[in-house]
Parts: C-alpha cells; structure tokens; sequence
C-alpha cells in the first residue's frame, strides 16, 4: 500500500506517464541504517552514481517480505523521510556476501567503487545489522544484489548547446539542447521526429504509440533531446534482448552531436546493467551504416530484409 508521505511524487510520476499500475509500488525506504547514510546515498541515487543496493536475505524473510523484482517501483527517502525519487528495480541476483563481484560494487557506486570498500562498508552495516537481530554475520550469508534505475524525477543531463539552435516557432535563439529520459509523455515528439527521418523510415510496418510506451518502460528505456521543449532526437535500447531499439534525430537537428551523445548515454546505461553483448540492424549504405561503424560497431553480416547487421561486444 502507498503510504501517505509517498503519495505526492507518486502522483506525479503518474501524471507524467498518463498513469501507472499502484501494484508495482513494491516500498517507500531509506537507504543505510542513519539518517546521515540515507542522505549521503540518496544524493548518490540523484547523482546517477548510485545504481545498486544489497540487502540480507535473512531480513526479507524475517520482515515476511519478498524480494523486489524486476519492474517493482520504490520511493527513495532522504534521512528526514522525504521523498527523493522513485526508482524502478531492473534486475535481482542473490548470492553468497563473498561471492558479490567488483562490477557490482562499481555500480553500488559508494566510496571509491571499489569491491575491497564495499566488502568493508557492508561487513560493517551487515554486522551492525546482525546484532540487532541477534545474529552473527559471515562472508556465506545471502545477499539479494538489486540493480536499479532512477525513473521520477527524469534524469536530466545538460548537453553541449548547438550554435543558433531553431526554436520551436521558426526563430533562431539559444535555447540550449536537454538530453534526459523518456517518459510517456514524449510518445507524440518521439513519433514526430520517426516519421520525420529521411532514412530507417520503418515503412513496412506501423509503430504504435502503446509499442513505445512498452520500449520505454517495460523492456528497455529511452532518451530523448529537447530543445526549447520539443522532442529533436531519441534514442531505445532493449535490456532483454541487448537490442538497439530505435536512434533517431529529425533532419533539421542533424550534425549537432545529438546522436552521438544519445548513443553514449544509451550504451553506458546497458554495459551497466551487465549485458556482454549488444545488436543492431541499419539499412545499408546510409548515413547510419557510417555512423554506427565509426562509433566502433562491427558489421557481422546482411539480414533478409538487405539490412546490415552490427554487434558490440563489452569492454
């Protein structure tokens, strides 16, 4: 059940999304076992460092509390217990505390990011933990390593602005490009700027809205640029199946950088999240054969359809 000091972000994430199921509200919490730590990680959630959190296996089942799932959605309290952000839980793996790897820790995000810090700032959490509930801590106790993406507030990420970058009336200004994540509500500039693209037009089918709103939501994630609040650019990657989704930019914003700078951000976002491998599929002899190659993509072979097929390997 939502709790009341949860209601008012909550709102108005399902505002912005056109509306959101109550049954994925999995908790409202707070990060650590002080008010200082839930400060200090929740600014470290805000900041996008901040990726991941463990906790003890023991302490769901005591609680009689499941574990989060993949698709639960949870509010972030600061240390006074206000709400700081909704995030959305992206994958759950349970292990031995000695088994949790580096790459985890690093996406944990705490202290230097390193495996030897974390292990020595949860044995002591855990153990603090432990002796509240009268147990003994050890390197075998099962942890539930949840990794998780911040969806409300809409992480914004201010981008290099174009030079006489055009409005939305016509005029020219210095309204400055917003690289940020999509949410529903960009469906229709999202729309806009595929049906506006010279190349990739995606004629042999119809793309519709609700098939957005999944890739953005359910499977995958997107970005959008704006620029004076209108959708220019965006980008979909698929964390089921490591798929390049969609990467568009309407032909009047092309050659400012936005691709590239949604292309980044998408791949940072799903080496993140452990994927090894990631694909694609361009139509041949465009200017997106050209960029997806000099972006360091390599061509694996010619579908059916005549489409170039590209994959990228982890680094």
């Amino acid at each position: 059940m939502l709790p009341s000091h949860a209601e008012t972000i909550w709102s108005a994430y399902a505002r912005a999304l056109g509306g959101v199921d109550e049954a994925r509200f999995y908790e409202a919490f707070q990060f650590g076992d002080s008010a200082a730590l839930a400060d200090e990680l929740g600014q470290l959630t805000l900041s996008g460092t901040k990726r991941a959190t463990a906790g003890a296996v023991w302490f769901f089942e005591a609680s009689g509390k499941r574990l989060p799932r993949p698709g639960d959605l949870s509010v972030v309290l600061d240390g006074q217990e206000a709400p700081l952000c909704i995030i959305e839980t992206t994958r759950v793996d349970v292990m031995p505390f000695d088994a949790v790897s580096a790459e985890f820790a690093a996406v944990e995000g705490e202290g230097d990011g390193s495996l030897a810090f974390w292990r020595e700032a949860h044995t002591a959490f855990f153990t603090r933990e432990c002796e509240r509930a009268g147990r003994t801590f050890s390197g075998a106790m099962l942890v539930a390593c949840e990794r998780f993406r911040v969806v409300w507030p809409a992480p914004k990420t201010q981008v290099a602005p174009a030079q006489q970058t055009h409005v939305a009336d016509g005029s020219s200004g210095a309204a400055e490009p917003v690289l940020r994540q999509a949410v529903r509500a960009d469906v229709p500039g999202i729309q806009r700027v595929r049906h506006a693209v010279k190349e990739n037009r995606l004629t042999s089918r119809v793309i519709t809205d609700a098939e957005v709103v999944d890739a953005i939501e359910r499977t995958g994630r997107g970005w959008v640029v704006e620029v004076a609040q209108q959708v220019v650019a965006f980008a979909v990657g698929n964390t089921e199946t490591g798929n390049l989704w969609a990467l568009f930019v309407d032909p009047a914003h092309e050659g400012r950088g936005h691709g590239r700078r949604l292309h980044d951000e998408m791949l940072a976002w799903l080496w993140a999240l452990g994927l090894q491998r990631l694909h694609l599929s361009t139509e041949a002899g465009t200017r997106a054969e050209r960029f997806y190659a000099a972006a360091g993509w390599q061509r694996v072979g010619v579908l059916p359809s005549g489409e170039v097929a590209f994959e990228r390997r982890a680094p």
